[in-house]
């Protein structure tokens, strides 16, 4: 979800139909319940940054700051090795179940001790097919030069870990030959996943993700 500003027009759009209904209905608009019904049952995120889930709930709370809210959805999913390598939210391709280290607002899943060898991660359940709006800004990253897969993570050995693990999701799921795309395409692919029948997928793609074969 990054800094949240894709979660942010997602917000404004669904509260613009909510204010239309409302006004066809005849009732006035209670946008202090409004704002919490989304931020505690309706807006999910997810990202591997914890400094970027603080940007996004920050954002989404000032859509009305008179609105208190005692939890939210915005997980980080951790990318690196803590024991075992962990791919963030790709873990998602073949589970219905993510490793989160922490809920950033009210209740806490995992702890926020997040040193190497030292974190406990506390499942949250996703489920595949079940998502009306799947939205995101994926990774650019692709193999090639000096424009590495996984390349923040400075360790050579976590990296080599993290892409035998991602070689075998690709291989798992039959999709040689997508990586070459880079990683954008492996986070449509999981999209497609998750959202459910008659749902929709928004992406901000690079162009190498719609190029070549």
């Amino acid at each position: 979800c990054g800094s949240g500003t894709l979660l942010s027009s997602s917000y404004r759009a669904i509260q613009d139909v909510y204010v239309s209904e409302s006004a066809k209905a005849d009732r006035d608009a209670d946008l202090v319940r409004f704002h919490k019904v989304l931020m505690e049952n309706v807006i999910w995120g997810l990202d591997v940054l914890a400094y970027a889930l603080h940007m996004s709930v920050a954002t989404l709370a000032l859509h009305n700051p008179d609105s208190e809210f005692d939890k939210s959805h915005l997980y980080t999913a951790p990318l690196g090795v803590f024991g075992w390598p962990l791919l963030g939210s790709l873990e998602l391709f073949n589970q219905n179940q993510l490793n989160v280290l922490k809920n950033l607002v009210g209740e806490t899943n995992g702890t926020q001790n997040i040193s190497m060898g030292n974190v406990h991660l506390e499942p949250v359940e996703i489920g595949q097919g079940q998502w009306d709006l799947v939205i995101m800004n994926p990774p650019f990253a692709r193999s090639c030069v000096d424009n590495l897969l996984f390349g923040s993570i400075e360790d050579k050995i976590q990296r080599k870990k993290l892409l035998e693990k991602y070689s075998g999701l690709i291989s798992k799921n039959n999709l040689e030959g997508v990586g070459h795309a880079g990683l954008a395409a492996m986070f449509v692919y999981l999209a497609m996943k998750l959202v459910t029948q008659g749902g929709r997928c928004a992406f901000v793609l690079p162009k190498v993700a719609v190029m070549g074969e």
